[in-house]
């Protein structure tokens, strides 16, 4: 009871920082002395700022232990923009864990945005120790909204050390927004390093 009331007396602060500050510190504590406890209560309130806050406390935690039942709240809690960054979060920790388990989870995860956002967190861990392995993985996904997003990601890490090769692969295989993207980030990476290069590739 005196976990959770400090919880709930976060809420009379009247200041969004401090209130965030107060959630955030009487959460994380509840949530270490009585894990389901403070689960429950939380998948009851309503949502708002706190809450989304209480499910980066909770879930991580949770995935560390039952991935499996951590994707399964996510799925029911992450409903808005903000709160489906929750997979980025599940899926870096996953695969820093494991790779090639990180993999076979994105199959439960729900299609669009958020399984958009577990690609992104699997290829950035990925294309620390293989780039090439990843690019081939993700050019090669065979849903294109998932196939952009993980090329986007990757091509992302390429852009820093070869722009060039980046460019072209871009150009081959992104449109749109992604390949808008790519493009500025390459040429800004190229400009600094030859700039007639870069006059060139524009």
């Amino acid at each position: 009871d005196s976990f959770r009331a400090a919880v709930l007396a976060a809420f009379r602060e009247s200041n969004p920082l401090r209130r965030s500050l107060a959630f955030g510190t009487s959460y994380a504590d509840w949530f270490r002395h009585d894990p389901e406890a403070a689960l429950t209560w939380l998948r009851q309130m309503p949502q708002g700022s706190e809450y989304t806050q209480g499910m980066f406390i909770a879930l991580p935690a949770v995935c560390k232990t039952d991935p499996q039942r951590a994707l399964a709240l996510a799925a029911d809690m992450a409903v808005t923009h903000e709160q489906k960054a929750i997979y980025n979060t599940l899926f870096a920790q996953l695969a820093q864990a494991g790779l090639q388990s990180a993999i076979g989870w994105l199959q439960s995860v729900p299609p669009g945005e958020a399984r958009e956002n577990a690609l992104r967190a699997v290829t950035d861990n990925w294309a620390a120790s293989d780039i090439s392995g990843v690019l081939d993985w993700a050019m090669n996904l065979e849903d294109t909204g998932e196939r952009a997003a993980a090329t986007e990601s990757v091509l992302a890490t390429l852009a820093v050390t070869d722009p060039q090769r980046t460019l072209d692969l871009a150009t081959q295989n992104l449109d749109g927004g992604a390949l808008d993207r790519i493009e500025e980030k390459s040429l800004r990476q190229l400009a600094a390093t030859d700039l007639q290069a870069a006059a060139a590739a524009v």
